[in-house]
């Protein structure tokens, strides 16, 4: 009887050691998976950084002016309002 109880204690413990590796090789696994997965986002983001700072640029900046068809203003005029006057422009709609 004490064998008998032996032998499954013995056997008990070796299933609970087999399924604690293979929960724990499953854990370092996804913790791999998620370490590429950072690397990668974080390259992306690098990425997108350097772009964004292009686009951002001086250089860019002139390029879309240019494209856009933008003109150089050589006189500003502004317009003042005096106290609290609004200006309002009337439309009239035909109503047929």
């Amino acid at each position: 009887m004490v064998w008998i109880l032996g032998i499954f204690s013995v056997v008990s413990l070796l299933t609970l050691l087999i399924v604690q590796i293979n929960s724990e090789a499953a854990e370092r696994y996804s913790a791999s998976t998620y370490e590429k997965k950072l690397g990668e986002i974080s390259r992306e983001n690098n990425n997108l950084e350097i772009s964004s700072l292009q686009s951002n640029s001086l250089d860019g900046i002139l390029t879309q002016i240019q494209d856009l068809n933008f003109e150089k203003t050589e006189r500003v005029t502004y317009i003042k309002v005096l106290g609290g006057q609004v200006v309002s422009k009337k439309i009239e709609v035909d109503k047929k």
